[in-house]
């Protein structure tokens, strides 16, 4: 899919909203053409949606976008992600001061580093429940040279985090063709590792995202500070 025309614009009767003409090269018009359409920019497109969610879905979204994983085979042009900069513009459209300072808050928040929903939806509730929001994968050399990237690393605590979803199973059995318990096994080979090198572990899933009282007590057991701020 191509893209062009971005500064082509229509009006809503107040304001001027650019749009984007996208090649749909797979689908062709009766004259064996690829069709063209007309939609909002990406910026605006994101700006838009994220009015209308709650602080743990922005970032889902604010993360995916930074990241590229929103296009999968769609867009091309922009799979490897994009930068907060290119999405300022879709900020100018928010018509509130609440969704501004919102705005504000998700461009100082939102990572590319976040891989999956579970992770990005994970740092949000640690952001409401009033922890320390960690690094994301941060690299470990593992005894025998291997070196991992645990999901969250919280620095001088010797505490790392790991987000556990059945999507990140399935999805390595698929690609590496290994047997699930077999992927099990070499996780916990990699946690006793990451335990021997003096770290300390906990984990979560969806379960607990969904209960926070529950996910906050994980945290606090398991030594993750609380924010300065």
């Amino acid at each position: 899919m191509s893209r062009q025309d971005a500064d082509a614009a229509y009006s809503d009767g107040s304001i001027a909203v650019p749009v984007e003409t996208l090649e749909l090269k797979d689908v062709l018009d009766a004259a064996r053409e690829p069709v063209r359409v007309r939609l909002e920019g990406l910026s605006l497109a994101v700006a838009d949606t994220m009015r209308c969610l709650s602080s743990e879905e922005s970032v889902v979204v604010m993360d995916a976008v930074l990241a590229g994983r929103y296009a999968g085979a769609m867009n091309s042009d922009w799979t490897s992600g994009v930068k907060m900069s290119q999405l300022d513009s879709g900020a100018d459209f928010l018509r509130s001061a609440a969704q501004r300072q919102q705005w504000r808050w998700l461009r100082e928040f939102g990572s590319s580093r976040s891989e999956s929903p579970g992770e990005s939806r994970s740092r949000a509730l640690m952001h409401q429940l009033g922890y320390t929001i960690p690094d994301l994968q941060v690299s470990v050399r593992l005894p025998g040279g291997r070196v991992v990237r645990p999901d969250f690393h919280w620095p001088g605590t010797g505490v790392i985090g790991e987000f556990d979803g059945r999507v990140k199973y399935s999805r390595a059995q698929d690609l590496a063709g290994i047997d699930a318990n077999e992927l099990l096994y070499q996780e916990k080979l990699r946690e006793d590792q990451l335990r021997s090198l003096g770290y300390r572990m906990v984990r979560w899933g969806w379960t607990e995202l969904n209960d926070p009282d529950r996910f906050a007590q994980l945290l606090l057991s398991a030594g993750v500070p609380r924010a300065t701020w």
